[in-house]
């Protein structure tokens, strides 16, 4: 990285007597420094009002550029928020190409919004800033404010742990969650509403060709409890048939492309043979064409998920609540969260506990059952039986035999 040219010009007050010479240097205006790097141009306020102080405050910045040899900092050197952002990136260089792009899309914000502030270095980020970047999208949706804090967050834990950087304090340590515990889960589709949205497939405006292809989603998301990006480009050789408890099903095994975790569903026979039946002109991928980017094939579902939920009228539906109806059906049958968690290919049982706890009838039974047996008075016999093991343990201790 090489040092830029750096000057020196004059922001004055609209009662100057020289407003629009910016290179006036004897007036008591307040005096700033600009230069271009990277294509782009950042400013900097010196906080002086005379051009030696300014002169001073621009040396310092050129002592700060010169100290920066490249993209990786060394001992006591100061670090640019670029050379920050790019280290932590190739940190997380081997998270799926979708969590990547996350991470690229708050940063490359944040770095915006960093060179319209005048902030060149990680360290001279303050709490204010962090704040106004996080207030400055208020037409955001919640969980999208919540996410982009969130990575946000991630970025300065690293900042702060990493040994290259060390920086001395995390800025975003006060900042506000975005509270969305009142909207998550969203619910599952009742029996009556999923047999609803079926049945408005042929009528929503698709083609039949896409008829029968959104039909397929729709099965493999619910009875396979698939995220949308794994049922949109799923594979053929995804799809095996099996035989279990005499039954002949079909079986879906692969790996989340979110998160890399394993899942091996089965699923029923005609579910099965209706998803082997659709023809995509593609000898590897049941709904995909294999170009682009799955980024680009899930929009794509979305919009046609759209048009399917504006003809059912139904209220909040997303293509998500179908994987919900597959876990809060197993949760309700019984099945325990631990297990669940692993058919939905999550990387941690607390993940499914946040989302799908609430569904859970056995630990909410059991709660029940703590909080109201601590109402009741322990019996005689019970208190007897209590005070003789306490009198045998305290004989022990004493040496009775």
């Amino acid at each position: 990285m090489s040092t830029p040219v750096i000057s020196v010009y004059v922001r004055h007050s609209k009662d100057c007597a020289y407003l629009g010479d910016e290179n006036w240097k004897r007036c008591g205006c307040w005096k700033h420094l600009r230069w271009r790097q990277g294509g782009r141009q950042f400013r900097k306020a010196t906080k002086a009002k005379t051009w030696a102080g300014a002169e001073r405050a621009k040396r310092e910045l050129e002592l700060s550029f010169e100290s920066v040899t490249g993209s990786q900092p060394k001992a006591n050197q100061a670090v640019t928020i670029q050379q920050a952002i790019t280290m932590f990136l190739a940190k997380k260089s081997g998270k799926a190409s979708a969590t990547l792009r996350k991470y690229h899309q708050t940063l490359d914000s944040f770095q915006r919004f960093c060179d319209h502030l005048g902030r060149f270095f990680i360290v001279d980020v303050t709490e204010s800033d962090i704040q106004q970047f996080a207030d400055a999208r208020p037409n955001d949706a919640d969980f999208t404010r919540r996410n982009h804090q969130e990575r946000l967050r991630a970025f300065f834990r690293y900042c702060v742990a990493s040994n290259e950087i060390r920086l001395p304090y995390n800025p975003t340590h006060q900042l506000e969650h975005v509270d969305v515990s009142d909207r998550e889960p969203t619910p599952p589709y009742s029996p009556k509403e999923y047999q609803h949205i079926l049945a408005t497939v042929p009528s929503c405006g698709l083609s039949e060709k896409q008829q029968k292809r959104i039909r397929g989603v729709i099965m493999a998301m619910r009875h396979a409890g698939l995220a949308i990006q794994d049922a949109a480009i799923l594979e053929r050789d995804h799809i095996h048939k099996t035989r279990l408890s005499n039954r002949n099903l079909y079986r879906i095994i692969l790996r989340r492309s979110k998160t890399g975790t394993p899942i091996n569903n089965p699923i029923p026979k005609e579910v099965g043979d209706e998803l082997c039946a659709i023809l995509n002109g593609n000898s590897r991928y049941l709904f995909w064409t294999g170009n682009g980017q799955p980024a680009s094939t899930v929009k794509y579902w979305h919009k046609l998920f759209k048009k399917l939920f504006d003809a059912t009228g139904i209220e909040n539906a997303i293509p998500h609540r179908f994987r919900d109806t597959f876990a809060v059906d197993l949760l309700e049958k019984g099945v325990p969260i631990r297990e669940v968690s692993r058919a939905l290919g999550h990387k941690s049982v607390t993940i499914t506990e946040r989302h799908y706890a609430k569904w859970t009838p056995d630990q909410r039974q059991r709660m029940d059952d703590y909080i109201v047996g601590s109402w009741q008075k322990p019996s005689a016999k019970s208190r007897s039986k209590s005070a003789s093991q306490k009198k045998e343990i305290h004989g022990r201790r004493i040496g009775i035999k």
